[in-house]
């Protein structure tokens, strides 16, 4: 009979196994995760706890905490363990990906409220306040609501990884520019506030696609200054109409088709109009669709410069968005 105590393993190894199984099985949450503590709590040792790890039995997500037999590891065995083993929530770009928010980076961050530091690979802790609306769960995990989770992303990413989830964020109308203003004015001193300042701001300027975003990162990548985006151009008709990027010095204009170019023949048709007066009063146009900035980046930089003598890629001032708020910041 089952007395809730692993047999010792002074008994026959198998028979003591499968005992621990057994107890490991019934221990395991939704997610098939299990804890040390649980185990000594149900009476295996230590020393069954490592004979069953080496046998591939058990399989460590973290240190601590486990899964049944030896298979990769999901992502949400992954939080179910931390939140378990640190007793916080999980966050961060984990909680923006099991929101469906974000990639997987394949670290698990997890925030608590006291200090304790992170002692093993592939678990981040952070040190941070939550509001109890902060708090949600998926998928019976503890972890940051959507907004919270966006947020401290925005402040730990790097400025084009943040603009870019700002971005997806904004549009599907889980943050705005007043959501990230309130955050970085109730951080104050907190790591990445003043980048949330920034991107508070720039969320707040209207008609900035991604595409354009993405473009201005590939061209900082390539080292481009001189260079000005959302300028009115004119010719002796009059206002041309605004361009994503100009360089004035090479009279070249950079345009970029976002993912739903083709979706409005209006728009279609106005822009093509709008290049041929550029073109007529002198200027070179260049145009590169979304899968040119994802796929080859390297392509549009050689093209671009390729176009600029090496002075007129020099002369200005980097009046990109990252680099004109930073600016204005400084």
């Amino acid at each position: 009979m089952w007395t809730g105590r692993a047999p010792d393993l002074a008994i026959t190894a198998p028979c003591a196994m499968t005992a621990s199984h057994l107890v490991a099985a019934a221990l395991c949450d939704r997610h098939g995760v299990f804890t040390t503590a649980q185990l000594r709590q149900a009476g295996i040792s230590a020393r069954q706890e490592k004979y069953a790890v080496e046998r591939g039995m058990w399989s460590r997500v973290v240190i601590g905490a486990y899964v049944m037999g030896n298979r990769p590891v999901s992502l949400a065995q992954r939080a179910a363990a931390a939140a378990a083993i640190t007793s916080g929530v999980v966050s961060h770009l984990t909680a923006a990906t099991l929101h469906g928010l974000a990639d997987d980076d394949g670290l698990t961050h997890v925030t608590v409220a006291r200090k304790e530091r992170a002692l093993q690979p592939g678990l981040t802790v952070h040190h941070l306040t939550l509001g109890a609306g902060d708090v949600v769960e998926v998928a019976g995990i503890r972890v940051t609501s959507r907004q919270r989770s966006v947020v401290d992303c925005l402040a730990v990413l790097d400025f084009d990884a943040a603009m870019t989830l700002a971005r997806e964020a904004t549009f599907r109308r889980i943050i705005d520019a007043d959501t990230v203003r309130r955050a970085a004015a109730q951080r104050f001193r907190w790591h990445g506030t003043p980048q949330l300042r920034i991107i508070a701001r720039l969320l707040a300027e209207p008609g900035r696609s991604a595409s354009e975003h993405l473009a201005h990162r590939i061209l900082r990548k390539g080292g481009f200054t001189g260079w000005v985006v959302n300028v009115v151009v004119h010719d002796d008709l009059g206002s041309i109409g605004e361009v994503d990027i100009l360089f004035e010095t090479a009279k070249l204009v950079v345009e970029i088709d976002g993912r739903d170019v083709h979706s409005q023949p209006e728009v279609f048709q106005r822009d093509r109009a709008k290049q041929n007066r550029l073109m007529r009063a002198g200027y070179t146009v260049l145009r590169f669709t979304w899968d040119d900035l994802t796929q080859r980046p390297d392509t549009v930089i050689a093209t671009i410069r390729s176009l600029l003598p090496n002075e007129s890629a020099r002369i200005g001032h980097d009046r990109s968005e990252e680099g004109w708020w930073r600016a204005r910041e400084a």
